[in-house]
């Protein structure tokens, strides 16, 4: 999760690897140290982090700022 900032489409290719998680720890009672099964669509986000990872990338703009706030820490309003 930390690179999704810097992976375009990474949140498209992680979720059925946190499904296939979730339900493996639920089966084994939370032990992280148990082996699993991944499903196919798993092994197929895999193949993509593999194949992907080295060029991925994602454009950083922040656009036009539209409008400007201030605040400050009193406890008045």
């Amino acid at each position: 999760m930390s690179c999704f900032p810097a992976v375009e489409y990474a949140e498209l290719f992680y979720w059925q690897l946190e499904i296939d998680k979730t339900l493996a720890l639920k089966e084994t009672k939370g032990n992280f140290d148990a082996h699993m099964t991944l499903s196919d669509r798993a092994r197929s986000d895999i193949k993509w982090w593999i194949e992907n990872c080295q060029i991925s990338k994602r454009a950083i703009s922040h656009g036009k700022i539209d409008f400007t706030m201030y605040t400050d820490a009193s406890t008045l309003g």
